[in-house]
């Protein structure tokens, strides 16, 4: 996901119209992750950890785990709250 934040930000750049690597970035960043074999347990106080960061008025946070069916809740990339992403060029 980085790579391709930091490939999308140079294309930006250094063109001024967005790349192909756009199109790929919006689908990594919304598509739903893999189906898990079976319920992930982690080590202590991970889960805890991993889920510290931005949560929305109803308490969500991207960084939230469900590890019984995926690994993450929302489909949604966390690393939209990257500095990286942050730092994209505007549309």
């Amino acid at each position: 996901m980085m790579n391709l934040i930091a490939q999308v930000s140079a294309e930006s750049r250094t063109t001024g119209l967005p790349g192909d690597h756009v199109n790929e970035l919006v689908v990594l960043c919304s598509s739903s992750t893999s189906s898990l074999p079976g319920k992930v347990k982690g080590t202590a106080g991970f889960t805890e950890k991993f889920g510290e960061g931005a949560r929305d008025s109803r308490g969500r946070s991207l960084r939230d785990l469900d590890l019984n069916t995926r690994l993450l809740r929302y489909p949604c990339s966390y690393l939209i709250y990257s500095d990286a992403f942050e730092a994209l060029p505007a549309p």
